[in-house]
């Protein structure tokens, strides 16, 4: 069988196509079929019109818009983490209802996401759960058939060896080594992302560590033309949650910062984000727990922690008091975050999905 995609810069004249054999994987007890169809001959900052499926049982039609070719332009983008398929007090529908109306009516063009994506290993039994991972690529159609997801792998997808995400998601590969499909960077407008895996080895000296050395030097040595340098995740490298504060917060967080912080201090990284803990909160530029207390030119990155997309836990913004926290969200509600950049500036707001209104937000400039 053969999936295959038909796809152009008319939703009225589909003339490119693109197909792929079917595959399947059985962790979890699925029992489905899968495809992985590659467009290509795209042009840059092009919207593109497709519809996906087999024979003539085919999908309704879909758009996207590719990246742009410039660092000049506005990018717009969406981060969550944590979302999960239900929680029946601090629900992810208002988050993927919210998201769907800013990729169809505000030019949100990419959503990032940083990790914990079905949490289907929450549901018993263990050999029988893969229907979870079904029911949450379904939630988020509105707003992933119409924007590039681009996601790292959180705790919970590391049931049965990473066998749903590695099977289920293809981000780019710039390795070589056993680890590949577990980091990767790419360029979007004016920003440089860079994304390692907290579930794999990350230490001093490893693959992923490695990678992200040689990875933000080149960033860094060309500034000029991509002047942003994200960097992202699932676990926390600076939080404050109090349920966390020996482990996550605390030996956890020690110990991410002793291998990493120098690094982004010593590259110039701008921007950290991460999900893990069900919250939202934000620091200040800061290095070695000291806040700068300015956004133009710092010196330092701002850390963002985005999990409070729902998910079957719950959520818990309960936070202890530290300097170098700018902000953090009280209250039981499911949020997201927008970004806006362009060459000089950075913005983040953090969006209330259940009240549909923004809570926080910051702007890096630089000079």
């Amino acid at each position: 069988m053969q999936g295959v995609c038909q796809y152009g810069v008319s939703s009225s004249s589909l003339s490119q196509s693109a197909s792929s054999d079917a595959y399947t994987y059985m962790a979890g007890g699925f029992t489905g079929t899968l495809f992985n169809v590659v467009m290509t001959g795209l042009e840059f900052d092009t919207r593109y019109y497709y519809k996906c499926g087999t024979g003539s049982d085919l999908s309704t039609i879909y758009s996207f818009t590719t990246k742009p070719s410039s660092p000049k332009p506005n990018i717009n983008f969406i981060v969550w983490g944590d979302m999960g398929v239900e929680n029946n007090i601090a629900s992810p529908k208002y988050v993927r209802s919210a998201v769907a109306v800013d990729i169809a009516e505000h030019n949100y063009t990419m959503i990032l996401n940083v990790g914990d994506t079905s949490y289907a290993n929450d549901y018993q039994p263990a050999d029988n759960n893969s229907h979870y991972n079904d029911e949450y690529w379904a939630s988020i159609e509105a707003a992933a058939a119409n924007a590039p997801m681009m996601l790292c792998p959180g705790n919970h997808e590391s049931q049965f060896d990473f066998a749903a995400h590695l099977n289920r998601t293809h981000m780019p590969v710039v390795g070589t080594g056993p680890l590949r499909r577990f980091y990767h960077s790419f360029e979007y407008g004016p920003v440089h992302f860079a994304t390692i895996s907290t579930e794999n080895s990350w230490q001093n000296n490893t693959e992923q560590y490695e990678f992200l050395v040689a990875d933000l030097q080149r960033a860094n040595a060309n500034r000029a033309q991509v002047p942003w340098i994200v960097v992202w995740t699932h676990h926390p490298f600076y939080c404050s949650n109090l349920l966390y504060k020996s482990s996550r917060c605390g030996s956890e967080m020690d110990a991410f910062l002793s291998v990493y912080e120098d690094l982004f201090n010593r590259f110039g990284v701008d921007v950290f984000m991460a999900g893990h803990d069900h919250m939202f909160e934000r620091s200040y530029p800061v290095r070695s727990r000291v806040p700068i207390k300015q956004f133009n030119n710092p010196g330092a990155p701002v850390y963002i922690v985005e999990g409070a997309a729902g998910n079957k836990e719950g959520l818990n913004p309960f936070v202890y008091d530290v300097p170098w926290r700018a902000y953090y969200d009280p209250k039981i509600a499911t949020g997201y975050g927008r970004v806006t950049a362009n060459f000089t500036a950075f913005s983040y707001t953090h969006v209330d999905a259940h009240m549909g209104i923004a809570v926080d937000t910051f702007t890096l400039t630089k000079n």
